[in-house]
């Protein structure tokens, strides 16, 4: 096969391909690029709750590097985009996430999340609250 990818996304502005179908299908039942709009409009938190979330975690570590050493490292960077609700535990993490998450243009956004990204965000939420 070489380096060609036969498995095109065919929906509108994405462009992606893969090597195999496996690929494709991940694209279109767990990845977040063709879902972003109904993730944000379902799962956001506003900026004040976000904030207040990251203090939270902050002052339940104890802000500290002992709590670090213990595993417990908490999430204290949250994204600043109004109702994004990815928060990180490193500022490289952060930092890929506004080079990449939000974008000028997005590809054509779907309103109906599949049932894996929706569990998968569930898991998310549910962890981190």
């Amino acid at each position: 096969m070489g380096g060609t990818k036969p498995y095109r996304c065919a929906l509108d502005r994405c462009g992606k391909g893969w090597k195999s179908i496996n690929g494709l299908q991940y694209h279109l039942q767990v990845s977040k690029a063709h879902f972003s709009q109904a993730l944000l409009d379902r799962y956001s938190l506003p900026q004040k709750q976000k904030q207040e979330q990251s203090k939270n975690s902050s002052s339940a570590s104890g802000n500290d590097a002992a709590g670090e050493d213990q595993g417990t490292k908490r999430k204290k960077h949250p994204c600043p985009h109004d109702g994004c609700p990815n928060i990180y535990r490193q500022k490289s993490g952060l930092r890929y996430h506004l080079s990449h998450g939000h974008q000028s243009t997005h590809p054509v956004q779907l309103q109906v999340i599949p049932p894996a990204l929706a569990q998968k965000m569930n898991e998310r939420t549910c962890a981190s609250g």
